[in-house]
């Protein structure tokens, strides 16, 4: 199992997040199954009309953006406190780059449950919120609302 690089000392590329992220069992993402399929599919996910893609020490996000709403995805490989670090500088791009008021993800597992919670926390716009809610095959369903 990969180890998490600390972005503080050594930053990789979009390459080696998203290798990274689909040799990381612990994180369960939907591309787990085929390593080299799921890799060009989120190379093509990254090139669809609408979607944005930002990275933030070694965690990259793509945002499905429609209007002021988002859906998106966080594939990390840095450690967990950078992780919260990158989510809140992430949440601040998203609200004052992209101008999008309300962020939608799904994840699986307590480690992300916990990563919303410190970046609730600790995010500089202490005017946002979010709700975690369960989807009907288990998954927990994070809406966050940006607010200036």
């Amino acid at each position: 199992m990969p180890k998490q690089v600390d972005s503080k000392k050594k930053i990789l590329n979009v390459q080696e997040i998203v290798q990274h992220t689909l040799d990381y069992q612990q994180f369960s993402n939907p591309y787990a199954k085929n390593t080299a399929v799921s890799y060009l599919a989120i190379l093509t996910e990254m090139s669809q009309p609408n979607t944005d893609v930002k990275q933030f020490g070694n965690t990259i996000f793509i945002t499905h953006i429609k209007e002021n709403n988002a859906f998106f995805k966080a594939f990390n490989a840095d450690t967990p406190e950078n992780f919260v670090d990158n989510s809140i500088d992430y949440g601040d791009y998203a609200a004052e780059e992209l101008g999008l008021r309300t962020l939608v993800t799904t994840y699986k597992g307590e480690i992300f449950r916990n990563i919303v919670r410190l970046t609730s926390k600790k995010r500089r716009n202490q005017n946002s919120s979010y709700q975690i809610r369960k989807s009907k095959n288990g998954d927990d369903v994070v809406i966050i609302q940006l607010k200036d």
